[in-house]
C-alpha cells in the first residue's frame, strides 16, 4: 500500500485528527479501518484476480462486527485475524515512516553542519583558503548556510511534528494493542513524547530522544504483527498468510530525500554566482 495514501487516509480520520470527517458524517475508527481495508483488497485483487471476490468479502468489515469484542484473540475467527493483522500493519508502516524521516532529517542536518564547520575552518586558518576567493566570499558563504540551516531546522521540525504521536496516543490504538498484546506499553503517555522541540540547545540529542520513541512504538507493532501472524500459521496456507503480513509494505519516499545536500565547495560556487559577488569573479 503506497505511504502517501495511509498518510492521507490517518489525515482524514477523527482518530489522529479529533474533528475531521469522512464522506459528509463523523469518522469512526470503523469508518476509516473499512476504508483502509477496502484498498488493501483492492491492491490484492491485482494480483489474484479469480480470488479477489472471496478476499473482498473476507475483509468486509460486517464480519468483524459480529465477534465479541471480548473474545480473546486467540480464540477469533480467521477473518477477524486477518482484520486484526491489517490494522496493526498499517500502524506499524506508519511509525517505521516517521523513523525514516527521523533518521534522515539527521543526516541532511549533519551534512550541513560539516559544511558550515569547513567554513568556519576556513576563517580560522585551519583550512587554507580556496585559491581565487576572499575571506569575505567565505564570511558571506558562512552567514547564508547558517541561515540555510536554521530554515532547514524550523521547516522540518514542523513537517516531522505534525501527525507525531496522534495515532499512538488514541483511544483506538490504546484498546487495539490491549487486544493483541494484552497491554499498551504507551498508555498514559502524552504525544510530547514525540514531538521534536527546536528549541533545545543539542538537537541531535532531541532528535534521538524522539527517534527513541518511535522506534519503541515501531517494535511493539512489530510484535503485535508476528503474534497474529503466527496464528494465522497456524490455520494452515502459510504462504498465503506472508502476503498478507507483506500487503503494506513499500518502498518509503521520505520528505526530506527531495533536499539536496550541498558541498563547501558548491554552495561557494553558487554565492560567488550571486550579486555583487560575481562581479569579484570577473
Amino acid at each position: 500500500m503506497d505511504m502517501s495514501n495511509i498518510s492521507q487516509l490517518f489525515q482524514k480520520s477523527n482518530v489522529l485528527t479529533g474533528g475531521r470527517h469522512i464522506a459528509g458524517q463523523a469518522a469512526t475508527p470503523s469508518d476509516l479501518l473499512q476504508q483502509i481495508s477496502s484498498q488493501i483488497v483492492d491492491k490484492q485483487q491485482g494480483s489474484s484476480e479469480a480470488k479477489a471476490p472471496v478476499k473482498a468479502q473476507e475483509i468486509r468489515m460486517d464480519t468483524y462486527d459480529k465477534e465479541d469484542s471480548s473474545q480473546p484473540l486467540e480464540e477469533m475467527a480467521r477473518g477477524a485475524l486477518e482484520y486484526y493483522l491489517q490494522v496493526t500493519k498499517i500502524f506499524c508502516s506508519s511509525s517505521a515512516a516517521q523513523e525514516q524521516d527521523l533518521l534522515d532529517f539527521k543526516e541532511r542536518l549533519q551534512e550541513m553542519d560539516e559544511t558550515i564547520q569547513g567554513y568556519q575552518d576556513i576563517l580560522n586558518g585551519k583550512t587554507a583558503l580556496p585559491e581565487g576567493f576572499s575571506m569575505e566570499n567565505i564570511i558571506q558563504s558562512l552567514a547564508k548556510a547558517k541561515a540555510n540551516r536554521e530554515e532547514f531546522i524550523r521547516d522540518g521540525v514542523a513537517h516531522l511534528n505534525k501527525w507525531s504521536g496522534y495515532f499512538v496516543t488514541s483511544d483506538y490504538f490504546d484498546k487495539h494493542m490491549q487486544k493483541i498484546l494484552g497491554e499498551n506499553k504507551f498508555e498514559g503517555k502524552e504525544r510530547s513524547n514525540w514531538i521534536l522541540d527546536s528549541s533545545v540547545s543539542d538537537i541531535y540529542s532531541e532528535i534521538d530522544r524522539v527517534l527513541a520513541e518511535t522506534q519503541s512504538v515501531t517494535e511493539e507493532l512489530n510484535r503485535g504483527v508476528q503474534k497474529i501472524y503466527d496464528m494465522l500459521k497456524n490455520n494452515g496456507s502459510e504462504d498465503k498468510y506472508k502476503t498478507w503480513l507483506e500487503s503494506c509494505s513499500s518502498e518509503y519516499e521520505s520528505y526530506f530525500d527531495q533536499i539536496e545536500a550541498k558541498s563547501i565547495q558548491q554552495l561557494i560556487m553558487e554565492n560567488l554566482m550571486q550579486g555583487s559577488l560575481h562581479e569579484i569573479q570577473n
